[in-house]
């Protein structure tokens, strides 16, 4: 018995959502899926005015697909980041789960205002109990 409590508490640590440090959040590798809406833009700019990270878990360890303003922009892991340079002004960016066989899923979505000076730092995943979230973020 005390070894099944044991493996229990393993389980449920390992499922524990993790804040990924900007520091650490790696650029999207170059093989990702690229979608036309951004497939000029630089995803891995040294200068961004947005950045979109991926929280680490194994909850959300699904391949995600960042959308801006509507449009399918790139796939991204856990632990990854885009790193973009946009017009200044408002953008709206949503997330949803890139392999849906049920199709029950649905882009969540965020509206935010970009400028031309700090980035602003937007973060998505899944909580613990499976509800998804995008959320700005300080850093």
């Amino acid at each position: 018995m005390k070894y099944f409590i044991v493996l229990l508490a393993a389980l449920l640590t390992a499922c524990g959502v993790r804040t990924v440090p900007l520091e650490e959040a790696k650029f999207i590798p170059q093989d990702s899926e690229i979608y036309p809406a951004c497939s000029k833009l630089n995803l891995r700019d040294p200068a961004p005015n947005l950045i979109i990270i991926r929280d680490d878990g194994f909850l959300s360890s699904s391949v995600q697909v960042v959308y801006l303003n509507g449009e399918a922009c790139a796939d991204l892991g856990t632990g990854e980041q885009l790193s973009l340079r946009v017009p200044a002004g408002n953008l709206i960016i949503g997330e949803d789960f890139k392999y849906d066989i049920f199709k029950l899923s649905h882009i969540i979505q965020l509206g935010v205002t970009t400028t031309g000076k700090s980035p602003t730092i937007v973060r998505i995943g899944m909580e613990d109990n499976g509800i998804r979230y995008i959320n700005l973020s300080a850093k």
